[in-house]
């Protein structure tokens, strides 16, 4: 019964935000330093971050990551994310793209790919910024576990080089998901966040 309901509750979120989607996608420059290396299915996640600098604490966020079916053994993802900063009082929004470009090495244990984070924060703030981040990650695969750490080779906030780190998880519990993240980066931005996933 319980699988009945997520599964219709599944295909109308689906429906419903798709337009929604595809005008992100289309529209909005992707997200965090903190990528998760997975690439399995599309999937809708509300965040929830804490930034551990002077206002700019408090933020909530809706993303959606899709996979991009590519004519490579690569597997490609795109995440467009929109939220809000309570503590600076502006919108934030981006566009995150993934490629694992190893997704089975030790036997499926580890993944290697790359990433890059183009994004906007604080916007119609005093405090707002653009930036742009690209590096490779490292994916563990523990089913249901999954975690990354990440680098960026470069980051760019309003012209100001920073080196990010990044570790994101996941726990599958069916076809939602638990998320957790972290970013640090040499500007003394620090986030930390936590997301609730579910899988479309």
């Amino acid at each position: 019964m319980l699988g009945c309901i997520l599964q219709t509750m599944t295909g109308l979120i689906a429906r419903v935000s798709r337009p929604f989607v595809l005008a992100l996608l289309l529209i909005l420059p992707a997200a965090h330093a903190a990528p998760l290396g997975l690439v399995l299915e599309s999937g809708l996640t509300a965040r929830v971050s804490y930034a551990f600098s002077s206002n700019q604490a408090f933020a909530v966020a809706l993303e959606y990551e899709t996979p991009i079916p590519v004519p490579l053994p690569i597997d490609v993802s795109l995440t467009a994310r929109i939220g809000y900063n309570f503590s600076a009082a502006g919108f934030e929004a981006g566009l995150l793209a993934k490629a694992l470009v190893l997704n089975s090495i030790s036997g499926g244990l580890l993944g290697v790919g790359v990433w890059l984070d183009i994004g906007a924060r604080n916007v119609g703030s005093s405090l707002n910024s653009f930036n742009v981040a690209f590096g490779p990650f490292l994916n563990f695969n523990v089913d249901p576990l999954y975690a990354t750490l990440s680098v960026s080779l470069l980051s760019l906030t309003n012209g100001v080089y920073a080196f990010d780190l990044g570790l994101a998880a996941r726990y599958y519990i069916d076809v939602i998901a638990l998320e957790l993240g972290f970013d640090y980066n040499t500007i003394g931005f620090a986030r930390a966040s936590f997301g609730l996933r579910l899988g479309l």
